[in-house]
């Protein structure tokens, strides 16, 4: 199961019968992760098909869309439909806000099928939904009780993991291996080319569904609010808060379970502590981007989410200048309805489990703590 730069290249030319993959300066990220996966992961057979298949996948995804950008240059000319993205520290209730305001028929987010894979190949058949659901099925053999943690299908609305990766600089493949040489390197990237990249998605997406709000999120973009706002200066942005040690407990929770089923022994210190320096060195880019984009910015604490989601979804649609109409407003309660806290059982988790102090994150977070007030104790132990 080799993992070599070029070969991986030529195998996402086979499966689409392109070659053209744009600007190849971008892909250092690729070049970055091969040599991490090697030098940090110890790669069994297993780990080195996970990162073959996001890579190749990722890569398939860039042929396709310099493709239609030679194709259909006028997509990328139209303007959009002020996009809503939702975003904020992992593990915050981003993906349950997401979910709300994508029930609203007026709007369009983007199930795991087509996140994964936003334009189909030129065949007959459109086996995309297939295909997902097909190596979704597999993970969740692989990693058992994923629900509880982050509920998934083939049909729900999934974040921008894929739209977001055409540059090789994204959170997935640390979500998916501790590959801390890459971790160092993405943190030291401007991300302008990333959000370009992403601005393109956009309009490819927006072409294929004319009409309606494209709902997104990625708790990634609390890294890139700047270098986002530059390239989509129509988005409406909505972060959500929570105490920065629980959602960095359950994030590590999380991890665990999805490295932990593709590789052996990890060193469970230097995977927090690599979390904790990614985690919270893309805060303190948050917080230098909201000195000069905060109005663009929607804030919803996760607790205000928990006790009343209704009037959290009204209170964004007020301050962005939405028509809360009554089928958004029958679906997002029937939504709300349908998807009680822990409905897929209760995700636990402590702060005691973690190897590092909890004094040590709440220090890498207390800029951000003591702006919007979490500076005090929390508690150990949460679900």
């Amino acid at each position: 199961m080799p993992l070599d730069y070029v070969e991986l290249v030529d195998d996402a030319r086979r499966r689409t019968g392109l070659s053209d993959l744009g600007d190849t300066g971008s892909l250092e990220g690729l070049k970055v992760l091969v040599r991490s996966v090697e030098e940090d992961v110890r790669p069994t057979f297993v780990s080195r098909l996970s990162v073959r298949q996001l890579a190749v996948s990722i890569l398939v995804n860039r042929l396709t869309l310099v493709e239609k950008l030679r194709k259909s240059p006028d997509i990328f000319d139209r303007p959009l439909v002020a996009p809503l993205i939702v975003t904020g520290l992992p593990r915050t209730g981003t993906t349950f806000l997401h979910r709300m305001l994508a029930a609203d028929p007026a709007h369009y987010s983007l199930p795991l099928w087509e996140a994964m894979r936003p334009i189909p190949a030129a065949v007959r058949r459109d086996r995309r939904r297939f295909q997902v659901g097909l190596g979704l099925a597999v993970r969740k053999l692989m990693v058992r009780g994923l629900d509880r943690i982050h509920p998934i299908s083939v049909n729900t609305p999934e974040e921008d993991l894929f739209t977001l990766g055409g540059t090789f600089q994204t959170w997935l493949f640390w979500q998916a291996l501790p590959v801390y040489g890459y971790v160092d390197w993405y943190l030291r990237q401007d991300r302008t080319a990333k959000y370009r990249s992403y601005r393109a998605w956009l309009n490819v997406l927006q072409a294929a569904h004319p009409g309606q709000r494209l709902v997104l999120k990625a708790p990634e973009h609390i890294g890139g609010v700047a270098e986002l706002l530059a390239a989509v200066p129509e988005a409406r942005l909505v972060q959500i808060h929570r105490d920065p040690v629980t959602a960095f407990a359950s994030f590590i929770s999380l991890i665990s379970h999805t490295q932990g089923k593709v590789i052996g022994g990890v060193d469970a210190a230097r995977r927090e502590q690599t979390s904790l320096r990614l985690l919270a060195g893309e805060m303190q880019r948050n917080l230098q981007a909201r000195k000069h984009h905060s109005s663009a910015i929607v804030d919803v604490r996760y607790d205000e989410l928990v006790a009343d989601p209704i009037a959290v979804a009204r209170r964004i649609y007020d301050e962005r200048d939405l028509a809360y109409s009554d089928a958004a407003q029958a679906a997002i309660e029937c939504f709300v309805r349908e998807n009680p806290q822990n409905k897929h059982g209760i995700h636990r988790y402590s702060t005691h489990e973690l190897a590092i102090g909890v004094d040590h994150i709440r220090s890498a977070f207390s800029m951000y703590s003591e702006g919007f007030g979490f500076a005090g104790p929390q508690g150990a132990n949460h679900r």
